[in-house]
């Protein structure tokens, strides 16, 4: 950023509006669906209390030091840990190698290949004509 561009945010107070009421609703919805549901299971994880039954009895790490010791729940978390780790790496590198080969092709039809098949809801006619008429044909019609 530039210096002058600092000096403009600082006096601008319409912009300084502006982004506020831009961000200002996207840090709500995020403390809303992300931040106050994750404090809520963490808090219900220290305590012991059935689905039916009124009665909280403080646990405190129990309820972790029993988790660390089941074998199952182990295994479950090295195969989520495993997956986090390999499946965006193997899917990154997988459009990665198509994207080159599709631009290395000799194909004509190269920037029509890229944008329907990254957006082929907003090129509904484009995305038809490589997948079919199956799109636009409807079943129901006489």
């Amino acid at each position: 950023m530039l210096q002058s561009d600092v000096a403009i945010f600082k006096n601008d107070k319409k912009l300084r509006l502006f982004l506020a009421v831009c961000v200002v609703p996207a840090i709500a919805l995020l403390v809303y669906v992300v931040v106050i549901p994750t404090y809520n299971v963490f808090s219900m994880s220290l305590f012991n209390q059935t689905a039916l039954s009124s009665v909280r009895t403080f646990a405190g790490l129990d309820n972790y030091r029993y988790l660390l010791q089941d074998e199952y729940f182990l295994q479950a978390l090295g195969n989520t840990c495993w997956l986090m780790a390999v499946v965006p790496v193997a899917t990154l590198f997988l459009a990665l190698v198509l994207a080159a080969i599709i631009t290395q092709s000799g194909l004509r039809e190269k920037s029509f290949t890229g944008l329907s098949c990254s957006c082929p809801a907003c090129c509904q006619q484009r995305s038809s004509v490589c997948c079919g008429p199956s799109f636009t044909t409807p079943t129901w019609a006489f």
